[in-house]
C-alpha cells in the first residue's frame, strides 16, 4: 500500500510539473520584433503576447515566421504558457511554450 500512495503522490507531481495554460485561437493583427529579439504579437483583440525570447534564436526566427504567414492567411494562433498565466490581459514578460496555427476553413 505505501509503494501505490508513493506511485501516485510521484504521478500527481509530474503532471502538476507538466501543466501549462492554453489560450484560445485567436486572429494575429500585428507582430512586432523588440531590440532585444523578443517576438510578440497583438491578437485582433489588443492583447499582446510574448512567443520567443533571444535565448533561443533559431525559435524565434521559427516563430516569427509562422506569425507572419498566419497574419498574412489570416490563420488563427493559439499559444501556451506556463501555469498561472492569465490570457484574458496582455503579457510580454513570460514567453510562449509553444504555438499552434490552424486554418480557420
Amino acid at each position: 500500500m505505501k509503494k501505490i500512495s508513493i506511485l501516485l503522490v510521484g504521478l500527481f507531481l509530474s503532471i502538476n510539473a507538466f501543466a501549462s495554460v492554453k489560450c484560445g485561437s485567436e486572429l494575429i493583427k500585428g507582430v512586432q520584433i523588440k531590440k532585444g529579439g523578443e517576438v510578440v504579437y497583438t491578437s485582433k483583440d489588443g492583447v499582446r503576447r510574448l512567443v520567443a525570447s533571444p535565448d533561443s534564436p533559431a525559435a524565434s526566427q521559427y516563430m516569427l515566421m509562422t506569425l507572419l504567414n498566419a497574419v498574412d492567411n489570416k490563420y488563427y494562433v493559439q499559444a501556451a504558457f506556463p501555469d498561472g498565466y492569465s490570457c484574458k490581459s496582455s503579457n510580454t514578460e513570460i514567453p510562449a511554450e509553444w504555438i499552434y496555427v490552424q486554418n480557420p476553413k
